[in-house]
């Protein structure tokens, strides 16, 4: 008996990422599939309904190219397309030591995946953090002392807590990093943690 040839390894998490992004944002714009297949053909890159439909239910892969000309045609940056939300799996090949968070801002080119950069995001974050945490902070002393009305004071109370628990994930991430070696090559730290896990 011959055995069918199995091509590729079939879809992985990122590809059921573009696939749940391409719906999501088609759906927000307000078109159908056809809608989008007919602005693929006019940027040049044609991709039927029923190829867009099965790209949507993950039974077909995109490539660089699609994923470009896709976004385009949606109205959307490429990263919105291809990136996780914060309720799915990391993508392919991407250690799950990484938040949504930090794959998000590599995949938007704010870092790149290694401790040093991601230990200077998380610094870019912090120092965001603290400005945002003494402006309330001084609300709500102006408040205190009479010169502002301290009508919205819980308002102000509500955003210095949400601004402390954020920046405890910070430091939690600083932390982290701080424990790894700092030089480790994206594919080196993902080459760790995948030995970790298998040994």
């Amino acid at each position: 008996m011959e055995q069918k040839r199995k091509r590729g390894t079939g879809p992985g998490p990122s590809s059921r990422h573009v696939a749940a992004n391409l719906r999501t944002l088609r759906k927000n714009l307000g078109i159908d599939l056809r809608e989008l297949s007919r602005r693929l053909g006019v940027l040049g890159r044609p991709i039927s309904a029923s190829g867009l439909s099965r790209i949507e239910n993950e039974e077909r892969r995109v490539d660089a190219d699609d994923l470009f000309a896709l976004s385009l045609a949606l109205e959307a940056m490429p990263s919105e397309v291809l990136a996780p939300t914060p309720d799915t799996e990391v993508p392919t090949a991407v250690p799950s030591i990484y938040l949504w968070e930090e794959v998000r801002a590599w995949i938007g080119g704010e870092t790149k995946l290694t401790p040093g950069d991601l230990w200077l995001y998380w610094e870019r974050q912090e120092d965001d953090l603290k400005r945002k945490l003494l402006s309330a902070q001084g609300t709500i002393e102006a408040m205190d002392g009479g010169r502002r009305n301290s009508r919205n004071r819980h308002v102000y109370e509500k955003q210095v807590a949400t601004i402390q628990g954020r920046l405890d994930l910070v430091h939690d991430r600083q932390a982290l990093y701080d424990s790894l070696d700092l030089a480790d090559s994206q594919y080196q730290l993902a080459e760790d943690l995948a030995n970790d896990e298998a040994g």
